[in-house]
């Protein structure tokens, strides 16, 4: 809210900042033995997400205009 000839009221544009930061990992492994024989396999997987999210609007939007919402009467004497 910026009132004409004040300083701005409330936080600065864009506020608040959300992050979501997730690290997954999957991991296997296979053995095969045949005899006194070993075979041995395995694999490894690291996966990083890290995002932002801003609004635009995070506490709403104001809108003002010149124009009276209503008006009021004077009560009689």
């Amino acid at each position: 809210m910026s009132p004409s000839g004040y300083a701005s009221l409330g936080d600065a544009n864009y506020l608040p900042l959300e992050y979501l930061d997730n690290t997954f990992q999957y991991n296997g492994s296979v053995t095969y033995t045949i005899g006194s024989h070993a075979i041995k396999a395995g694999a490894a997987l690291i996966r990083r997400q890290l995002t932002a999210f801003q609004s635009t609007s995070p506490a709403g939007f104001f809108s003002f205009t010149a124009n009276p919402t209503g008006t009021r009467s004077r009560p009689s004497c």
